[in-house]
């Protein structure tokens, strides 16, 4: 309920103000960087959505509390230890594949499938390589096992 509750806030002054469908093509379309007002919209929506994505990921309100006050805390607890370690320093190891990823998807944000044509330029040889990395990426990242989100209602 929290989560649609979020989502309701944030939606319906959009949608009662008629501005519900004032952006909806791509971003900075024809442009190659963004503006100023389309960064802080984009990183509103994101931290909002994510925020959001607390609530709905959470057993109860009580678990959704823990993990927003360990979030603004500053500081993260490193799993197996009583080691206090500053949030931005657990924070920055994937930060060099987050903004490979994000520039990726940016430059290929007009075209229906972000990945569209990023490998059929590449000889076959260069693009097996470029499928396997990404295999052994996803394959040491993949972490444990969990059941799909939505089993739980």
């Amino acid at each position: 309920m929290a989560w649609g509750a979020i989502h309701a806030l944030l939606f319906l002054p959009l949608l009662l103000s008629g501005r519900n469908r004032t952006h909806t093509g791509d971003v900075a379309a024809g442009r190659w960087l963004p503006t100023l007002k389309d960064v802080a919209a984009m990183t509103f929506t994101f931290i909002a959505t994510t925020f959001a994505w607390i609530f709905f990921r959470a057993a109860d309100l009580s678990q959704a509390w823990e993990v927003i006050t360990g979030i603004v805390s500053g500081y993260f607890a490193h799993p197996g230890t009583l080691l206090l370690l500053p949030r931005y320093v657990v924070g920055l190891a994937p930060i060099p594949f987050i903004l490979l990823m994000t520039a990726v998807e940016w430059s290929q944000r007009e075209r229906q499938h972000a990945l569209q044509n990023i490998g059929t330029r590449l000889n076959a040889p260069f693009r097996w390589i470029l499928y396997y990395a990404v295999l052994m990426i996803v394959l040491y990242h993949s972490g444990e096992e969990q059941t799909f989100i939505y089993f739980q209602f």
